[in-house]
């Protein structure tokens, strides 16, 4: 399957990353549109991929702050510097995966992407 690598980072680029998407965000990977407390107040738009799919060139999730609400399942993960939310994570059904915030990626139209709708407030 097509992939897509794409460059990542928070507002003040201390933290800086690439993820590898398959399929390429702009080709049908599902992004996640979670409709949770948090997800909701940062617009976070989600693409989940395995850990191994992030490369962090600087900073990573050990120097990011972690928030965790509700059923404390996930980290939420935000630049303690400039305050960017990067990314959710944890383990759900025994599967470690990670969401990157589509927003924090380099040159693509979130107005392009399919949307998929995640109940969140379920959790």
């Amino acid at each position: 399957m097509e992939s897509k690598t794409y460059n990542g980072s928070c507002h003040c680029k201390a933290n800086t990353f690439k993820v590898t998407v398959s399929p390429p965000l702009e080709d049908g990977h599902e992004v996640n549109d979670c409709n949770c407390s948090i997800c909701t107040t940062n617009g976070y738009r989600l693409a989940i991929v395995s850990d191994d799919s992030v490369t962090w060139e600087k900073g990573g999730l050990d120097t990011l702050k972690k928030y965790k609400f509700g059923s404390r399942n996930l980290s939420h993960y935000f630049c303690p510097e400039c305050g960017t939310s990067l990314a959710a994570g944890g383990s759900l059904g025994g599967v470690s995966k990670i969401g990157i915030s589509i927003r924090a990626l380099e040159g693509v139209d979130v107005s392009k992407l399919k949307l998929k709708p995640f109940d969140g407030k379920a959790m």
